[in-house]
């Protein structure tokens, strides 16, 4: 054998062995430490009404996890954005929580701990709009003026931009808050 094909071998090993050590240090994230992360953030839940939409997976093997956004999904159910709280241990996902009658529904969210509000948000501005509310979007444009019903996606402040969404679920807009049933866009 040649020295080339020698050494050019001895890379096609190396580059073949490193993935096999990286998989054998990746650990995969239980529903139970997930349901443990959303009943700390406020929602009390247990692992059977959770439904994991990919597979997740950590560097160790019980890394801190924490909630950063519960939004309302449809048919009693929410969406749960959950990421580590060291951003090396694990990329942020999303689970699917399924909520009893007395929990929430559809039209209402879930109640989140104050500590969950304090990472989403700046707590000293009093809260005007409430995730699940309805109000008015004011679209305006250079000769248009359009007033469009929709939900709250995100709690908002006084002069805070959020997102909200059409009553239909077909669109996405950012909005000013400018009083709790006031919203201000632009085209």
């Amino acid at each position: 054998m040649s020295r080339f094909a020698y050494i050019l071998t001895g890379f096609i090993v190396a580059a073949t062995a490193l993935p096999a050590a990286a998989a054998s240090a990746s650990h995969t994230i239980s529903i139970e430490q997930i349901s443990s992360a959303i009943s700390d953030a406020g929602m009390p839940i247990s692992p059977e009404e959770i439904t994991l939409l990919s597979q997740v997976r950590a560097t160790t093997d019980a890394p801190r996890l924490k909630v950063r956004s519960i939004q309302n999904g449809s048919d009693h159910a929410a969406i749960v954005r959950i990421e580590c709280e060291n951003p090396g241990e694990c990329l942020p996902f999303f689970v699917k929580t399924r909520l009893s009658q007395n929990a929430g529904s559809a039209t209402a969210p879930p109640i989140l701990s104050p500590s969950l509000a304090v990472a989403t948000r700046n707590a000293s501005r009093a809260i005007v709009v409430r995730a699940g509310t309805q109000a008015v979007l004011l679209l305006e444009g250079d000769r248009v003026h359009i007033r469009i019903t929709v939900v709250c996606i995100d709690n908002g402040t006084s002069g805070e931009k959020i997102r909200v969404r059409s009553i239909d679920n077909r669109q996405l807009y950012v909005a000013e808050v400018v009083d709790a049933t006031l919203l201000k866009g632009s085209l």
